[in-house]
């Protein structure tokens, strides 16, 4: 069985190999072992969160700031 960790691992992979201009670039991974953290470090994204929560459904929706 894959555990949470060996995920996160694999998705940096796959980011690491994009390179396409709709999507965000990966710059740097840091990794802290002393405190169980990875942080990734990615370009600016103008506009915004994609998604935001929705408090009344308890859900992610859409941004309409993108639409």
């Amino acid at each position: 069985m894959k555990n949470a960790l060996e995920d996160i691992k694999m998705e940096i992979a796959i980011m690491k190999r994009l390179d396409h201009p709709n999507i965000i670039n990966m710059i740097e991974i840091i990794d802290d072992p002393n405190h169980e953290k990875i942080y990734m470090v990615m370009d600016y994204a103008e506009p915004g969160s994609v998604m935001d929560w929705n408090q009344s459904k308890n859900c992610l929706e859409y941004s309409h700031k993108l639409i």
